[in-house]
């Protein structure tokens, strides 16, 4: 392991560490969970498989990660900037994304049941074959996004107006798919 990774990951634990910057590099496969992060940037850091399960990443910078495989359970990502990230099959289970900048990312297979996605801006994203069951996308921009084969059930919370099968989402009781029932992640400051 790199002598700076080695650093980063003694410094990164049991600390706060506010205004972090690791953009560029390789963090692949490291455990960032519980830390608190905010304003951190990891824009362009290639990420994937990396643990940030209940880590506070309030205001945090993801801008055009990869992120592939990453498990963000339960994580506070409130007005993250993720344009542009590469998602794939990450686990956004519970995670508040209030506010958050999702605009041309990458979140095909993401599970973003129970996620709190109200006024996110996910303009252009592509989230074809996305879990959304439970997940509240309320007064999220949803212009030009990929949805198709995306999953959700009754607890779905869409934007006012917007019809999830005019987009190709697909409502759990016509799949195969067992429908989860999950609690909406809650957004306290």
């Amino acid at each position: 392991m790199e002598t700076w990774r080695r650093g980063l990951q003694k410094k990164i634990r049991g600390e706060n560490v506010v205004g972090m910057k690791v953009s560029c590099k390789n963090l692949n496969g490291d455990d960032f969970s519980q830390q608190k992060l905010r304003n951190a940037d990891f824009s362009f850091a290639d990420l994937r498989r990396c643990e940030f399960h209940t880590a506070d990443l309030f205001e945090a910078d993801f801008e055009g990660a990869m992120l592939q495989d990453a498990n963000f359970r339960g994580s506070r990502l409130k007005k993250a900037n993720l344009h542009k990230a590469l998602m794939h099959r990450a686990n956004l289970q519970k995670t508040l994304l209030r506010l958050a900048s999702l605009d041309g990312a990458i979140l095909v297979e993401a599970q973003l049941e129970g996620a709190n996605l109200v006024e996110a801006d996910l303009e252009g994203a592509d989230m074809q074959f996305a879990r959304l069951h439970g997940a509240d996308l309320s007064g999220a921009n949803l212009a030009v996004s990929d949805l198709r084969g995306a999953l959700y059930n009754s607890k779905t919370k869409w934007p006012e107006g917007f019809d999830p099968l005019e987009h190709g989402a697909i409502p759990v009781h016509w799949s195969n798919e067992p429908d989860v029932d999950i609690e909406t992640a809650k957004d306290q400051d």
